[in-house]
C-alpha cells in the first residue's frame, strides 16, 4: 500500500504512515460530498506540509555540508535529546491565519482519551450505546470539548462484536479553525479502522484562554468548564429541593459582581444606596434594571452577548464546578463572605474575601445576585448567594431568595456571564 502523501510503501495493515503520519481510514457508510471535500482539503494540507518539510530537510542537509567544509576543526557534536513538544493552540504572532489553520488541522485526527462501553445501558431498539469518556490531560488543559452522557449508535450485531472484542477504545478528535478560533469538527470512537461518531458532545468554539476582560467596562471573566452536578440540597427548606442532575456546557462567569464604576460606564448613573467608591458592588438593582444594563452593554460590545446566569450556572460556579461546598469556596464563611456578622451593616469592595477554587469572588455574601430564571411556575425571580445583611444560612451556595422582577433593595446586585462564541 502506497501512502498518497509521501509515497512511502506501507504495510497493508498499517493504519498510520510511519513517515508522514497520514491516517488510512475505512468508513462504514458512503462518504457525503461534505466529507469528501473535507478529506480532499485535509489531503492537500498534508501534502503541502510534507513538501515544505522535504524542502526544509534538503536545506538543512546542504547547510550541514557547507559547515563541514568551512570549519577546519569542527567540534564534536553531542547528540540532541529529542522531546515531544507541548501542543500549542495559541496563534503565534509570526503566523498568518492560513498558516495557523494549516498547523491546527495538521494535528488532527489526534487521540483525545478513552471511551468505555456501558453494556448494561445499551438500547436494542435504537442502537444507542452509552459510553463513559476519560479525557486525556491535554484535552482538559485546553477545554477542547464537553460531553454530557455521550453515546454512539451501533446495530446489535456490531455492538456485540465491538464489546466482546474490547470494552474500551480510544476517542479521536478532529480540529478546525474559524476566524482564528479552534472548534471541534468531530469526535469519534475509534474501533480499528471503523469510526463511530460520538453524540452529546459540545462542539462550541473553544476559548484560547480561560480569562477575559470586557474592553468597554474592564469587567473580568473566568471560564467555567462544563460538567455534570447534583443541584440543590435536601437538608434545608423546600426552596432548595428537589435535587436534580444537571448538565452544563462551559461559560464565562464574571469574576466579581458588577461594580458601581462599571454600571456608570454603561448607564451614566448610580442607583446604589452605599455610594462609597467605584469598586463597590452596584446595588438597589431590580431584575428589570439588569436587563436594561445588559442590553446597553451588548450594544456597546462586539462579538460577545452578555446575560444573567441561569440558576444552575450560578450554583455550579459558586460550588467551584459542582463540588460539595457549603459556601462559595469552602466551609469557613468568615474567609469567604461579607455577611451579617462581619459586614458592619454595609457592602464592601469586591474581591476582598478569598475566592473559590475557580477564582470567583463574593458569590457568598456582599449582595444577593439576580439569576435569569423564574422559580418554577411562581412568576417570581430568583436571587442567590446572600448579602451583607444575611445570616450564614442564607449565604450558602444552595440558598435562594424569591421575589418580583421589579423589587430593588440595597442588598440586591448581580453579575453577568457569556458563552464563548468567538475568539476572546
Amino acid at each position: 500500500m502506497k501512502c498518497p502523501v509521501c509515497c512511502t510503501i506501507c504495510n497493508e495493515n498499517t493504519q498510520i504512515c510511519q513517515i508522514c503520519a497520514w491516517e488510512f481510514s475505512i468508513w462504514v457508510s458512503d462518504i457525503s460530498d461534505e466529507e469528501r471535500n473535507r478529506y480532499n482539503e485535509t489531503f492537500k494540507i498534508a501534502q503541502n506540509n510534507w513538501q515544505k518539510f522535504e524542502q526544509m530537510r534538503k536545506k538543512i542537509q546542504a547547510l550541514e555540508q557547507n559547515l563541514s567544509i568551512t570549519l577546519d576543526q569542527p567540534k564534536e557534536q553531542k547528540p540532541v535529546k529529542t522531546e515531544s513538544t507541548k501542543t500549542s493552540f495559541l496563534l503565534d504572532p509570526f503566523e498568518t491565519e492560513e498558516e495557523y489553520r494549516s498547523r491546527i488541522q495538521h494535528y488532527g485526527p489526534v487521540k483525545a482519551g478513552t471511551a468505555k462501553l456501558i453494556k448494561e445501558k445499551y438500547d436494542i431498539k435504537t442502537g444507542r450505546f452509552p459510553i463513559e469518556i476519560e479525557k486525556d490531560k491535554w484535552i482538559n488543559d485546553n477545554y477542547l470539548f464537553d460531553c454530557h452522557e455521550p453515546y454512539i449508535f451501533a446495530k446489535r450485531d456490531i455492538a456485540r462484536d465491538i464489546y466482546q472484542k474490547n470494552q474500551e477504545y480510544p476517542i479521536i478528535v478532529r480540529l478546525g479553525v474559524r476566524n482564528r478560533t479552534i472548534f471541534t469538527e468531530s469526535i469519534q470512537l475509534d474501533v480499528d479502522k471503523i469510526h463511530f461518531e460520538i453524540q452529546n458532545i459540545s462542539k462550541d468554539i473553544i476559548p484560547l484562554k480561560n480569562t477575559f476582560i470586557d474592553p468597554v467596562t474592564k469587567m473580568e471573566f473566568v471560564y467555567v468548564r462544563g460538567g455534570c452536578f447534583k443541584m440543590g440540597d435536601t437538608s434545608e427548606n423546600a426552596n432548595k429541593k428537589p435535587v436534580d442532575d444537571v448538565n452544563l456546557y462551559g461559560f464565562f462567569m464574571g469574576k466579581h459582581p458588577v461594580t458601581q464604576g462599571q454600571w456608570e460606564i454603561v448607564m451614566h448613573n448610580n442607583p446604589s444606596h452605599f455610594q462609597k467608591g467605584k469598586n463597590y458592588p452596584v446595588e438597589n438593582i431590580s431584575w428589570n434594571d439588569t436587563q436594561v444594563f445588559i442590553q446597553k452593554l451588548n450594544n456597546l460590545s462586539k462579538g460577545n452577548t452578555y446575560r444573567l446566569p441561569t440558576e444552575a450556572e450560578w450554583e455550579y460556579a459558586a460550588r467551584s464546578g459542582g463540588k460539595n461546598e457549603k459556601y462559595a469556596g469552602g466551609q469557613n464563611i468568615e474567609n469567604l463572605a461579607w455577611y451579617k456578622n462581619n459586614s458592619n451593616v454595609s457592602t464592601h469592595e469586591v474581591g476582598q474575601k478569598f475566592p473559590n477554587t475557580l477564582g470567583l469572588h463574593d458569590l457568598s455574601g456582599n449582595v444577593w445576585e439576580w439569576c435569569a430564571d423564574f422559580y418554577q411556575d411562581s412568576g417570581l425571580r430568583v436571587l442567590r448567594g446572600g448579602s451583607w445583611r444575611s445570616g450564614g444560612g442564607f449565604c450558602r451556595s444552595v440558598s435562594r431568595l424569591l421575589i418580583e422582577s421589579s423589587s430593588h433593595y440595597s442588598y440586591f446586585g448581580f453579575r453577568i456571564v457569556f458563552s464563548p462564541k468567538s475568539e476572546v
